[in-house]
């Protein structure tokens, strides 16, 4: 908790001098619409330049989701806010904690201690990082917003942090913002239910919000074979006090403080396995088996867990036609993780072993922002610094009990139990790592309108990251199938330190209804460390897993048109190149030393590794398009419609990836050439179309429904091109009613129940997943 204490210290000191949120003002702003909600009349307010303005003036691609439609189509997730936006998708690992967001082709690598490449934000604050839990939004994000705000394209100058491919900015709601309580209750598919409730409060110039939200899924679609346990049951809760202080109009301040708590299945039980005359994934033989797609051979029930406290304390103060603003934040995740260790092992002996994988992480986050601007029209600047702190300890631990008798399976002397301890002696090992990061981070911006319709912007960020990583690895303690000269202990030690410029410009012209822009931009991803070293001695680990990789930086280049028509709604379409230094691949080799034993190197220890390293320099490209409005239907009826669409392509300029087989790791160990081929987890087209309706059926009381279908085409899992991604077509509708001081709506997701792989079967990284059946949810607001 030390973080904790430092992070509320520094609070009341800015406090004392200062105040509203580092978006204060746009939180102020009214939740007004936004491209995907299909409003053609009202302005959308954007704070993607640090402060408040007009969607259209913003010189860059961008949406903003106001709260209406959250609520309405049931959005709690990221992958649900995916739906909603062009160029953006979800790198769906079966349970919302674990997914990863990417935005034009960006995200996270999928290995321990990489940063994702998307910038994930919370009121401002940058909260994304570490491994259990952290590449994604937490559940209590996602209650009471106000709305979500997506910036595509690099944003290296304005936001900083790894927003490689964009930022995405959940904004919650503010005292006072809406009616003055809300009650919500929701019932759906899987036994599930749920409650929400807000009020505001004012007490002379302080006003308050209070609110708190518990959901629980009792049911679900996976069962245990073995414990005939229902796996995928869940349960989420988190309250929220909210602070606005406005003693004077040059003044104020405002904070907040949360907490929420979440308990939800492990990826592995979305895990399918295949059955045993399916080649080339499980060719046919001794090592084959079958379990249906709803039902896993698991012995224990894997879960995650994730708690999450954060607290923020901002302030604006007003003089002299500027504004010193300020943004404190703390952010503290506490996760856990437990999986069968032996669910996916080849024989039926290991699968016998009674094999347990534990993790557990406490991250902690600590942002100190303070800036300077102009305020008012005319010439405008920013100038500003960023302290940025991050502590995390995280252990894992793969934990076989050896039985004292046979295992099932091991019948008329097939296998014996010293085969039995060997196997489980190989998976043995135990991790406990600590990462130490320090950032700070300089920046500026200056807009100057050079003409009556041309605004021409310039902007720079120099950040310098120290990054630290320590971890100690013991193996094969405590087996009594291994004498103690066997054990082995591994020490890591490693700390650098990164310096990155991130410039960019953009010129705009103004119509009277919109803008054509132009925008050059730049952003990095932080370099970092591999934190498993393999092992030692075995003719793979020191080849193919490079202790260090550098930041990769982005240069790209973007041009587009945004406005409104009258009659037809509003429109955007962008078009955009990117180039690409040190571009992270991630791939996985087979390590250890095969039945044959070597000097700290035991025999049986094969098993998979990922990593990360540089692979040169890369291009992507794309051009992203959205149409949005409503249209007269007589005079009671409303049209909404809503379409976005974005293709991407890019490709490896250089670079390659290490692979091998399990048979002999060190003599099969080879490269893969990427020259030339496509970038990894970058989809062909992404894109939706959304067509609804609603009716006045009487004064105050309008019926309204939607239909969406949302598209994912096209594009590969790996950086070699060997696992091509299943295509995704998802149909979802709402129908409801809704007056003044009520609301009831029907959501379905996945309503024609389409099937596909989000991990495919060829992916020998991760286990084989497919997407969530079809789902409902009845949910019923009050507001007063």
């Amino acid at each position: 908790m030390t973080g904790f204490r430092v992070g509320v210290a520094a609070s009341a000191i800015v406090a004392a001098m200062t105040a509203t949120p580092a978006i204060a003002a746009d939180q102020a702003a009214p939740a007004t619409g936004g491209a995907t909600a299909g409003a053609d009349v009202e302005d959308i307010i954007v704070t993607g330049r640090r402060r408040t303005e007009s969607l259209e003036r913003l010189p860059s691609a961008g949406d903003v989701i106001r709260s209406e439609t959250l609520e309405d189509r049931g959005v709690e997730t990221g992958k649900d806010l995916s739906h909603l936006i062009p160029g953006v998708q979800v790198l769906d690992n079966g349970t919302g904690m674990n997914d990863e967001m990417i935005i034009r082709g960006e995200g996270a690598t999928r290995q321990n201690n990489i940063e994702p490449g998307a910038g994930l934000y919370r009121d401002g604050m940058f909260i994304a990082g570490g491994n259990v839990g952290g590449r994604n939004f937490v559940g209590l994000d996602f209650f009471d917003v106000s709305r979500v705000e997506v910036l595509r394209g690099p944003q290296g100058s304005y936001f900083g942090r790894n927003a490689i491919g964009g930022a995405i900015n959940i904004i919650s709601a503010r005292p006072g913002e809406g009616p003055q309580g809300r009650l919500r209750f929701d019932v759906g598919s899987q036994d599930r239910i749920g409650v929400e409730g807000i009020t505001n409060v004012k007490i002379g110039e302080l006003g308050l919000r209070l609110g708190g939200f518990y959901n629980l899924q009792q049911g679900g679609w996976y069962r245990s074979t073995v414990t005939g346990n229902k796996l995928d049951y869940s349960s989420s809760g988190g309250a929220r006090l909210s602070a606005v202080y406005d003693p004077t109009p040059n003044w104020s301040l405002s904070g907040l403080v949360e907490y929420g708590a979440e308990d939800a299945p492990a990826p592995q039980v979305f895990e399918y396995t295949l059955p045993v005359n399916d080649p080339p994934i499980n060719n046919p033989g001794p090592t084959g088996f079958y379990v249906d797609r709803f039902e896993k051979a698991l012995d224990l029930d894997p879960r995650l867990t994730r708690n999450t406290f954060s607290t923020m304390l901002n302030s604006k103060w007003q003089f002299g036609g500027v504004e010193l603003i300020s943004m404190t934040g703390y952010r503290r995740r506490d996760a856990t993780s437990l999986t069968d260790a032996d669910f996916n092992a080849s024989t039926a002996v290991q699968r016998a072993l009674t094999a347990t994988g534990t993790g557990s992480e406490t991250f902690e986050r600590f942002v100190q922002d303070l800036r300077l601007q102009s305020t008012g029209d005319g010439l405008r600047w920013v100038i500003g610094g960023e302290y940025n702190k991050v502590d995390s300890d995280f252990a894992t631990a793969l934990i076989p009990i050896v039985p004292t008798t046979l295992p099932p399976g091991c019948l008329g002397g097939v296998c014996t139990l010293p085969v039995a301890q060997a196997t489980a002696r190989a998976v043995y090992r135990r991790v406990n790592s600590e990462i130490d990061d320090l950032s700070w981070a300089a920046y500026g911006a200056l807009t100057w309108p050079i003409a009556d319709r041309f605004e021409l912007s310039g902007d720079f960020r120099y950040t310098i990251d120290r990054k630290r990583f320590d971890s100690v690895e013991v193996r094969r303690l405590d087996n009594p199938a291994t004498p103690v000269n066997e054990q082995v202990t591994l020490t890591i030690d490693r700390e650098r330190t990164f310096r990155v410029f991130t410039p960019g410009v953009s010129v705009s012209y103004f119509t009277d209804s919109g803008s054509i822009f132009a925008r050059l931009a730049t952003g990095y991803r932080g370099g970092g460390f591999n934190n498993d070293p393999g092992e030692p001695g075995d003719g793979v680990s020191d080849v193919a897993l490079p202790p260090v990789f550098e930041p990769e930086y982005v240069t790209s280049v973007e041009a587009g048109v945004k406005g409104r028509i009258e009659g037809l709604g509003r429109f955007e379409v962008s078009a955009y190149h990117n180039w690409k230094s040190d571009t992270f691949v991630n791939y996985s080799v087979f390590v250890g030393c095969g039945t044959v034993a070597r000097p700290g190197c035991a025999a049986n220890s094969v098993r998979n590794v990922g990593a990360v390293r540089n692979a040169g320099n890369s291009v992507q490209y794309g051009i992203e398009a959205e149409w949005s409005g409503t249209l007269a239907a007589g005079s009671r009826g409303r049209i909404l419609y809503a379409f976005n669409g974005a293709l991407a392509g890019g490709e490896y300029k250089e670079g390659y990836v290490y692979q091998n087989s399990n048979s002999n790791p060190a003599t099969t160990l080879s490269t893969r050439d990427l020259k030339g081929k496509r970038l990894g987890r970058l989809r062909d087209l992404t894109g939706s179309a959304t067509l609804g309706y609603s009716h006045e059926v009487a004064d105050g009381l309008r019926l309204f429904a939607n239909g969406s279908v949302r598209a994912e085409l096209g594009g590969y899992e790996d950086p070699g091109n060997t696992i091509p991604y299943d295509d995704v077509v998802l149909v979802d509708t709402n129908l409801g009613l809704r007056a003044a001081g009520w609301s009831v709506v029907l959501i379905g997701k996945n309503v024609l129940n389409n099937s596909y792989y989000n991990i495919s079967p060829l992916n020998q990284t991760f286990g084989t997943q497919s997407n969530q059946p079809r789902t409902w949810m009845l949910r019923t607001t009050l507001s007063f």
